[in-house]
Parts: structure tokens; sequence; C-alpha cells
């Protein structure tokens, strides 16, 4: 299983300066990292920073190694001579509290390093714009009178557990927000182009981590390397979507807008081209990379709020949906239009509600009978979905793999295995003792890889304690594509179907865009249960006819005492007679002359009176 969060290193393409003029916001967590626009910076600084590491420097320490011109040396105080004359014979001199106005502890607060508006924080819940974070914050406080002012400077200190994602040691984790910050701040920023299309905007002193350390951001150049969180999808991944001549084209034309002045045969492109572009013509893959960053889709990060439910979309377009070139479909039986409009409006809160328009339901027939089908038409999507993992085509005819995304998180990966699991479960309702089964279908070539998928699946359910049996081939036929026909098959595991397994898999998995196999699971479950009390109650009535039948009750008397039908008692004490040998019974007919009954008898034996009674029927003549 992937870790939940990667930083991977991304290159600086452009650094350049933008006027501001208004209020940039920061905050400082325990670790004192934090993501903004998902690039990894040191937020404690400033007023946040102790004291030791905010000392002034004066021109002693600033001359070491050079010269100190002084003049007029004479008008210096007594003690400053005499501090001078020290640092002169003993070449070295201590930088704290060296002022006559000094307690011993002078030190200069440097300028709070700060973001503007629209820059985003990652937290557990997902990017958040830091001045609506700040400025939420600062609001709750006001009314109780808790912000403070040192400088110009806002500053809020929290009291309440606010957790950011934040990067330490090679590993990503959630922190504490300590402080926040607000400030006016009128001058330049420094702005940042990531070469993965990332964009981040700072105050020049802002340490932002680069390959080797932490580098202030008017510092950076353009090749250097800095951190950041690894995107699931990036620009790239979505151009990679694409014919290896229209990648090319979106390159070049990227590499031209970088630099207009690039001519054509260093872009490899003719001439014509690029006076479509001056005329305002945009690429195809690049409409969609600019479209998706317009939904703030791309790059697509693991602290995205959204990311739950783009799982659980992903996971149903793994089961009885699927992409093809121009969009995407999903389809139910006849009956289940509800479900289709419960997948549409997931569609739509992801990529927005105007798309709507794009949305059509329609009839469909297969083999398996007729059924409803939702088509939407947007090959951007398809990109989207493909760049994430999501196979394009028909699924029967490729191989594929659990994607990435699945594993960002415990919820990621609960909202992608139910979506898939709900769409490829199959089974009974006629009796408890039916299977519920996954089932889905490969040409036999990616037997292996897909055997590894569906054990993938087996295992999400085994760590959440549902037991399944083994993957297995259940039948085999030929698949028509195009003239040719198509060794394929169908592969399935069981899921166990007693109280305890479907109680574990009702919290292992939601089910989604599939009602009818919602109730069916429920009513499963139901069934189950009362199976099991029945399983319960038959095992006890049982207990109590084995020790009615040896304190010598008859079949009739236990059926009444019990309310077991005989054929039932018969199976749990079976025939008592039958478990004596020859000998045995030759000693019981030697002495049953002995006693005046044959209840008697059976109570000296310690033998079932119904037993013993048999035999006498029978004249002992087994013996």
């Amino acid at each position: 299983m992937p870790a939940p969060f990667q930083t991977s290193e991304k290159r600086v393409s452009k650094v350049s300066k933008r006027s501001f003029r208004g209020h940039v916001y920061n905050a400082t967590t325990e670790s004192g990292n934090l993501f903004t626009n998902d690039i990894l910076v040191h937020n404690s600084g400033g007023l946040g920073t102790p004291a030791h590491l905010r000392v002034e420097p004066g021109l002693i320490h600033r001359s070491s190694g050079g010269v100190l011109f002084l003049d007029e040396i004479a008008t210096l105080s007594m003690k400053s001579q005499q501090e001078l004359l020290t640092a002169m014979q003993e070449k070295k001199y201590s930088i704290t509290g060296q002022s006559e106005m000094s307690s011993g502890a002078m030190t200069r607060t440097e300028p709070v390093p700060c973001f503007p508006k629209g820059v985003t924080i990652e937290t557990e819940k997902g990017s958040v714009p830091i001045d609506q974070f700040v400025n939420e914050l600062f609001d709750q406080a006001n009314k109780v009178g808790t912000p403070k002012n040192e400088s110009g400077v806002d500053i809020l200190d929290l009291n309440i557990p606010i957790t950011v994602l934040v990067h330490q040691d090679g590993d990503v984790f959630s922190d504490k927000l300590e402080r926040v910050y607000r400030k006016p701040f009128s001058g330049k920023l420094v702005k940042l182009t990531l070469d993965d299309g990332t964009v981040l905007l700072a105050t020049p002193d802002h340490p932002i981590k680069a390959l080797r350390g932490f580098v202030h951001a008017k510092d950076l150049v353009v090749g250097q390397d800095i951190e950041a969180m690894h995107a699931l999808i990036t620009q790239d991944m979505i151009i990679h979507t694409y014919s290896k001549d229209n990648q090319r084209v979106a390159n070049a034309y990227l590499q031209w807008m970088e630099n207009p002045a690039t001519t054509n045969k260093e872009l490899g492109i003719d001439e014509k081209t690029i006076r479509e572009w001056k005329k305002g013509s945009i690429p195809r893959a690049v409409q969609c990379v600019n479209w998706l960053k317009s939904k703030q889709l791309l790059p697509l990060y693991p602290a995205d709020s959204r990311l739950p439910l783009i799982a659980r979309l992903s996971g149903a377009l793994f089961g009885d949906g699927g992409l093809v070139r121009t969009g995407l479909h999903f389809t139910t039986d006849y009956n289940s239009r509800a479900d289709l409009v419960a997948f549409q409006q997931d569609l739509l809160f992801v990529f927005g509600g105007e798309l709507e328009k794009h949305c059509s339901i329609r009839e469909v027939s297969s083999e398996n009978g007729h059924g409803l089908s939702l088509e939407f038409h947007s090959a951007f999507i398809s990109r989207f979905f493909h760049a994430l993992g999501v196979p394009l085509g028909d699924k029967v005819l490729r191989s594929f793999e659990i994607p990435a995304l699945a594993y960002v998180s415990p919820l990621t990966q609960k909202e992608f295995f139910s979506a898939l699991l709900s769409c490829e479960m199959t089974g009974k309702i006629t009796s408890s003792q039916d299977k519920i089964n996954f089932v889905m279908a490969k040409v036999i070539k990616f037997e292996d890889s897909h055997k590894k998928f569906l054990n993938t699946i087996r295992n999400y359910l085994q760590e959440n304690q549902v037991t399944t049996s083994d993957v297995k081939l259940q039948r085999s036929y030929l698949k028509r594509i195009k003239s040719e026909y198509v060794e394929t098959a169908t592969y399935t595991f069981n899921i166990h179907t007693n109280y305890l397994n479907l109680a574990n898999l009702q919290k292992a998995l939601h089910v989604y865009y599939s009602t009818y196999k919602k109730d069916f699971l429920a009513k499963r479950f139901l069934a189950s249960k009362e199976f099991g009390l029945t399983q319960e109650k038959l095992e006890e009535s049982r207990i109590n006819a084995r020790a009615l039948r040896t304190n010598g009750y008859t079949i009739n008397q236990i059926q009444n005492k019990t309310g077991l039908s005989k054929n039932t008692i018969m199976k749990t004490v079976g025939p008592t007679y039958g478990r004596y040998s020859a000998e045995e019974k030759w000693k019981i007919k030697s002495i049953a002359g002995k006693f005046s009954s044959i209840k008697e008898l059976a109570k000296h034996l310690g033998i079932p009176y119904t037993t013993v009674l048999f035999w006498k029927k029978r004249g002992f003549e087994d013996a």
C-alpha cells in the first residue's frame, strides 16, 4: 500500500515580482512547517521566533574578517571604549545585551513572513484559503477580546485544537496550530511558478524548503528544486493521456507561452501553428489542463476535500461505469433511475453544476436484459479519471490495478472499495445459505493481473474481518471484438454469509448507486441474524433432547418436551441401541429376570429405558 502522503522535489520554472497592497497572513505550527499551495514552507519566524534567534548583530560582528573604520573614538563613552578594547584584545565579543540602555536581552523583531489572499493551507479537511481561515479565527476571537497587536501585526494565540498537514523527517502528519498572524503589507511579493503549474505568492523573506534547506523566497532562482506535496494528478499526467503528437504540440505551446520569442524550429513546430496560437488557438491538451485548473482540480493533492468523493466515483467507474474518449457512462438496471441521479449529482458536485446539460439518461440493452445508462459528455473529465488510473475503453480487454488515490487515507480507501463492491456484488435472497459473489470478467491473457486485482479487493475485506473464498474462474466464453473472438472468463470469489461476517461487511462498506443491493444486503443481514438465532435455539433444544434421552424418555416424549421433529430428534440422539455390542446385550438379557421392571433394569445398567424396552420387545433376539 502506498504511503498516504508523499512529498517530491519540484523545479522552479519562473520567479517574478508582483506589486501588492493589502493584508497578508501566516500561521505557526508546533513543528514550524506548513504546506501552502502544497509547497513546504517554514512558518515560524518574526514574532513567533525565540529571542535568541532574533538578536541584532552589531558593527563589530558585521565587520568580522574585514575592516571597521571608527572616527572620533574619544567621543565614545568610557564603557564603549572599554568594550572595544576588550574585543580587540580577546578577538571575540558577545552579541547579547550590548547596549547602554539594554538590560542585557536586546533583540529585534523581523517582519513576519506572510502570504496574500488566495494562498491555501493544507488542513485535514482539505485546502483552505489562508485569508478566510485566519479572518474567521480573528472574528471568533474578537467576540471575547483575545487578539493582540504588536508593531501593527494582529496576533492570535490559539487555545483550540486546529490541525494542519506538515512535513518533517520524511513524514507528512497533522500538527497543531499555535498562532496566526495578519498584517498590512505594501510592496513587492515574490511569485514562484513550478514546473507542474503550481503558483505561490509570498513576502520576499518567507523561508521555502529547497533541496539543501530553507531559502528565502527572494533568493530562489529558476531551475532550483523545492519540496512540495506529491500530486495525484499533474499537468504532465493530463497531457500524457493524449497521443504523442498532441503531447508534442502541447509541450511546445507551453514552452512558447513562457517565451514567445522562441522560434518554430526550436519548438519543432511549423510557422502556421504558431500563427494560429497568436490568434488565440490553444492545443486540446492544454485546454483540458486549463479547464481542470479553473476547477481547482489540477494539480490534485491528497489534502483536497473532494478526494473521498472522487475515490467513490472512480470505484464506480471500475465497476458498472466506464470511460470513453468523449466522456464517461454509468449503467444500472431498468428500475434504478434514482441511482443514476445520485451518481450524476456526485459528478456535478466535483466538476460543477453547470455541466448538467452534458448529462443524459438513455435505455440500453445487453445479454443481461434492458437497463439505463447515464452518459456524461465531457472529454476533459474522462482525461481526469484516466490520469487517476481508471481504465479507458472496454475493461474486459485491459489490465489494470487499484489506483493510488484509493490509499490516500482510510476514508478514500473505504469510498473506493465500497463503490466497486457495490457495483460488482451479486447474489440471491431466496435462502440464508445462498452466497454473495463478487464477479468481474477479463480476457484470459490478463488472468494473472486480474486475479491480483481481485485479491487486492479481498485483502481490503479481510483487513476488515470479512472472510471470503479464494478467487476462482467461474466460466469461460468467447467474446466477439470487431470480427474476432477472444477467449474470456468471469472470475469470482464468495463472501461468506454468516451473521458475524455480514455484520463486518456492513461496517467495511457503504453501498453506493445500487439501492436494490443495499436493500438486499440489509435483508440478508437480518435473515442471517434470524437464522443465527434459530440455530442457537436449535442447538439448545438438541442438548435438551440428549439429556432427556439419557433419562429414558421416548422419542414421542422428547418431541412433546422440545418441539423438535422426530427426524431431528433421531438425528440428534440417534438409535441408542445401535451403540452396544452383542456381548453387552447378552449380559443384559442374562440379568433381566432379576428385576421387576424394565425401568429398574435400565436404571441399574445406566442405559436409556427406551433402549432396553426396544430390546425386550424384540425378545433380545439380537443377543
